[in-house]
């Protein structure tokens, strides 16, 4: 809710043409490793279930879809590896939770606040850029090595 709230906040105040989301996320083995450049294709926020009313999962009201399209910039030569994000509010525990909702959406990339920016930016028409670096792996690691990663990633690139 606070990022989409803030990114209301910046279009209103600076008025953008574009948007540009840069940050770290977690990713999912089969489609990208730790400290690789994911450039952002769309996104599927999996915690919205109206599977009840016969909608698919991840399926929006409003902008009616379930992948939410990025502005996808082409860089040629790209040292950037391209895929689909997925966001949800919550921290995984289950790998098997993780596995599903690879085999499902077979995303590149996850973390909890660009579908907020997406929708944001959708609805008020502005284009949306985002690049994530993964800095654990959902399927195959522990909680905490991320920060492990992260360090590494810093220290290596220093």
């Amino acid at each position: 809710m606070n990022a989409g709230a803030t990114t209301q906040l910046v279009i209103e105040k600076a008025k953008p043409d574009i948007f540009v989301n840069v940050g770290f996320c977690g990713g999912f083995k089969a489609e990208v490793s730790v400290g690789d450049t994911v450039l952002v294709t769309d996104v599927v926020q999996y915690d919205f279930d109206l599977t009840l009313f016969g909608r698919k999962l991840g399926f929006i009201p409003g902008i009616s879809c379930v992948r939410l399209p990025l502005t996808v910039i082409n860089i040629t030569n790209s040292i950037f590896k391209s895929g689909t994000f997925l966001k949800g509010d919550r921290v995984f525990q289950d790998k098997n939770y993780a596995t599903r909702l690879y085999k499902l959406f077979k995303p590149s990339v996850i973390e909890m606040e660009l579908g907020a920016i997406a929708q944001v930016c959708i609805l008020n028409k502005i284009k949306l850029v985002s690049l994530k670096i993964p800095t654990d792996i959902e399927e195959n690691e522990d909680q905490s090595d991320w920060k492990n990663n992260f360090k590494k990633m810093f220290q290596n690139n220093l």
